[in-house]
């Protein structure tokens, strides 16, 4: 299965799922698209599943900004924003560690298991940040690689179910101060297209 995350002036929206039987559009950053399929939200993640059509409508379109979001204000309620949900969103200038307090940083490389770990700003606001190795491609492809040991800007997306706070499954991370050079949001399409299993 695939996930792509598209968007127009009323929010955005994960397109999950096999493409349509007999459709050979492949997902690009910047299309415009029309598609139709199941409304099937996911973890409070606005989701169009079990597509039925999918089309290209133009290409080449401008790519916006994609949100910036604080843990403070993802802390205040267990209600992802409709402005954050199913975007690419980052957070910036944050600390990985292993514990919920945010007291032994993170350090080695990606194993190959899905792990919590928790991010931490310079306000210490402290927020779960889930490595979702089974469930999407972009974090099987960090394994292996160094886990951040300095300040970082994420990107990822934001999730949440039952009692637990709001989370973020992490597609990136740039080191600070470095700029963010990674296009992940499109107009009409997204600029994400990873493989995803759904798990309940």
């Amino acid at each position: 299965s695939w996930a792509a995350l598209a968007q127009d002036s009323t929010g955005s929206i994960d397109l999950f799922g096999a493409m349509p039987s007999g459709s050979t559009y492949v997902p690009t950053v910047g299309d415009a698209i029309n598609a139709a399929g199941s409304w099937s939200p996911y973890h409070q993640i606005p989701e169009l599943a079990l597509l039925t059509s999918i089309s290209l409508a133009s290409s080449g379109n401008p790519v916006p900004a994609r949100p910036i979001a604080t843990i403070g204000a993802l802390n205040s309620s267990l209600t992802i924003p409709l402005s954050l949900a199913a975007y690419p969103v980052e957070l910036d200038n944050v600390s990985l560690f292993t514990d919920a307090a945010a007291t032994i940083p993170a350090s080695g490389n990606f194993a190959a298991a899905n792990t919590a770990f928790y991010v931490k700003d310079t306000g210490g606001n402290i927020m779960e940040l889930y490595f979702w190795y089974t469930s999407y491609s972009c974090d099987g492809a960090m394994v292996g690689t160094p886990i951040p040991t300095g300040p970082v800007d994420v990107v990822g997306l934001l999730s949440q179910t039952g009692t637990f706070g709001v989370e973020i499954t992490p597609y990136s991370f740039t080191p600070v101060p470095e700029p963010s050079t990674l296009v992940l949001a499109g107009l009409g399409l997204a600029g994400l297209l990873v493989s995803r299993r759904r798990i309940s």
